[in-house]
This record gives C-alpha cells, sequence and structure tokens, in this order.
C-alpha cells in the first residue's frame, strides 16, 4: 500500500512539472486589412472604434506574461525600416487576445510610444504604402524572454503610383525629336526624367539608367506631366541612331525628412537609325519618318491608309505629309503615332475613317 501511494505521489508529481514545464509560445494572425487604418497599429486606448486586424495566442493559458510589440513602416524598395510605434504591458495572465484590447481591459500598458512624424507621414498618404513589419515578444513576469513572433504585410495605394504613358517599352523614337508623358501623382511637388544609355543587351534596366553619364540628367519637369527632347536643356548630349535607352520618371512629394520619391518602371525603348543621319537628304528622313509611322500605326489605322502611305514612300510623294494639333501647332509623325497609340490604349478611340 504504502507503495502504491509513493508511485502515485510520483505520477503527480511528475505530471504537476510537465504542466509548469511547458514551453510559452506565441501566434499571431492578421485578419482582411484591404481598408486598413493607421490607427489600428497604435494600440492606443484613446481611441474610439480602433480597428480589430490582430490576434494573439499565448499558449498555454493562465501563466503571468509581459507582451512587447514594435511596428515598423518601410515606404517603398528604396527605403528602410523605420518605427512607426513600440508597447509594452504590464504582467497578465497568458490568453488569446486582439489589439483593440490592449489598453482597454485587464491587459494594461506599461509603456507606449509612436513616432509621432511618421504617423503623420502615413495619414498624408491616405493608406500605408509599403509594407509594415509587426513584431512580438513574450516575457515571463521576471522579464525572461520567452517566445517571439513576427508578420510582415505589403500594400499598394492606386492613388500614389507612377506610370510613363509615352513611349511605350520597346518603342523606336526620332532622334530628332520625341515626348515622354507620364500619369500624375497627387501632392507631387516635381518630376524628375532620367534616361541613360543601355549599351549591353544583357545589362538589366535599372543597371543601365545607373551607370554612366545619363543623356537626361534627372531633368526637372517642374508639375508638368510631358516633356519634348528638343526643349532647351532636356538631353545632356545628342542621342545616337540605332541605341538603346531606358526611361524613368520620378515624383517627388515633398514632406517629413525631405519628403519622398515614387518611381515609374524604368521604360526600354530604341533610337532610330535615320537613313542618311543628320546631315543626309531631308527627304529621305521624311520617309524614314513616315515609315516609323507606320510600324507604330498597322494594328491601328485601316488597311487602306496604310496602303496609300506605303506607296507614297514607294513613289516619294510625301513630302508634304504634315500632322498638326487642334491649336494648329505642328507634329512630328512620331509624336502624332505616340499620342494616337495612347488614345487606343484609353480606348477613346472609337472609329477612324479615311477621307482620301
Amino acid at each position: 500500500m504504502k507503495r502504491l501511494v509513493a508511485f502515485i505521489t510520483f505520477f503527480l508529481l511528475i505530471c504537476n512539472f510537465s504542466i509548469f514545464s511547458q514551453s510559452t509560445s506565441i501566434q499571431l494572425y492578421v485578419f482582411d486589412t484591404s481598408q486598413l487604418d493607421i490607427s489600428a497599429f497604435l494600440f492606443d486606448n484613446n481611441l474610439t472604434n480602433q480597428q480589430r486586424i490582430l490576434q494573439v495566442n499565448i499558449t498555454p493559458t493562465g501563466k503571468k506574461v509581459v507582451v512587447e510589440g514594435v511596428i515598423s513602416w518601410k515606404e517603398n524598395l528604396n527605403s528602410n525600416f523605420v518605427e512607426v510605434a513600440t508597447f509594452k504591458t504590464n504582467s497578465f495572465l497568458s490568453r488569446t487576445f486582439f489589439n483593440d484590447e490592449i489598453g482597454n481591459s485587464e491587459i494594461l500598458y506599461a509603456e507606449k510610444n509612436a513616432n509621432s512624424n511618421v504617423v503623420d507621414r502615413i495619414r498624408i498618404l491616405g493608406k500605408p504604402t509599403g509594407q509594415v513589419e509587426i513584431k512580438i515578444r513574450v516575457f515571463d513576469e521576471k522579464n525572461t524572454f520567452l517566445d517571439d513572433t513576427y508578420e510582415t504585410l505589403t500594400f499598394e495605394n492606386p492613388s500614389q503610383t507612377i506610370e510613363i504613358t509615352s513611349p511605350f517599352s520597346g518603342d523606336e523614337l526620332n532622334p530628332l525629336n520625341f515626348q515622354i508623358a507620364w500619369s500624375e501623382v497627387q501632392g507631387a511637388e516635381y518630376y524628375l526624367v532620367k534616361a541613360s544609355y543601355k549599351i549591353d543587351a544583357n545589362q538589366s534596366n535599372e543597371a543601365a539608367l545607373n551607370s554612366g553619364t545619363p543623356v537626361i540628367n534627372n531633368f526637372n519637369a517642374g508639375t508638368r506631366l510631358t516633356i519634348g527632347t528638343s526643349e532647351p536643356n532636356v538631353l545632356q548630349r545628342e542621342l545616337l541612331e540605332g541605341s538603346r535607352l531606358v526611361i524613368q520618371v520620378t515624383a517627388h512629394i515633398s514632406g517629413v525628412g525631405g519628403g519622398s520619391n515614387i518611381y515609374s518602371k524604368i521604360i526600354p525603348v530604341t533610337i532610330q537609325s535615320l537613313t542618311n543621319g543628320m546631315g543626309g537628304n531631308s527627304e529621305n528622313n521624311v520617309l524614314s519618318e513616315i515609315d516609323g509611322f507606320i510600324n507604330k500605326m498597322i494594328d491601328i489605322l485601316p488597311n487602306p491608309i496604310i496602303n496609300d502611305l506605303r506607296n507614297s514612300i514607294k513613289e516619294n510623294s510625301t513630302l508634304n505629309f504634315q500632322v498638326e494639333d487642334e491649336d494648329g501647332n505642328s507634329k512630328t509623325l512620331l509624336e502624332a503615332a505616340d499620342f494616337i497609340r495612347q488614345l487606343k490604349r484609353d480606348g477613346k478611340i472609337i472609329s477612324v475613317k479615311y477621307l482620301k
């Protein structure tokens, strides 16, 4: 009987020891963030109707623990993570809880801080962009580390992107002049245009843009949404016929710490080789330009127009071919081609009529 009692006592001691020796773990679950408000990251008990975005599970339950959290933000690929907010709780019994319970239940703050400059910056943007990283750590009541977890959320804000609308990737451009146009970014103080030669076909667009001497060296277009390469001070050197070029436009938004930049995708293009170069026969240059116009318009204009233009080139009978805008300003054929292609891309071409 004594042996049985001793065995039972020993068994209970083992069970009791195993219960208290269970390792504490923490898990973090993030809900749908498509309508996320930055206040959800501030863990502020002064906020009303705070958005519920996080669930934290601490196991086993019923143990005294302390939780610390760090929320960081990375605005874009060209920036680093900066702290948005940090907090630390008083000790409480471990359980499952949500972010809007911190400071509004038995889970009380010991410390909390927010970077007001960063928070204001995100609020100016309207919604978070880039990436938000959430780190949660759990300690026992003696401040001994037990476990940690983290989640990284990636956001896209469609209102804060920039796109080059002309030229298109792969276009062949007239070395005499071509237009660079881009979409508007709300709050942009100015736009910078950069272009560089791509010497090696195997070179990445990013490497090409940042190597050598730029052809267009961050030309400041102010708040305009288009520039022409024939404008004063746009080109740093003459465009080389037959060369490859990469182009990027940057929107600068003023703000804390010097503001921030939003970058377009880098567009690769080719500079045309004119028949007899800059000093060659002007007639052949015009015919070459018309040929370039045809190549751009072959999937847009009706076949009768394309065929007539091709025949005109063969007969050298199109030297007086001109394009004017609604204000009577002359445009090159390639500028007209880029404009027509943009109309097609935007779905604004209803019909095309050919009046011979």
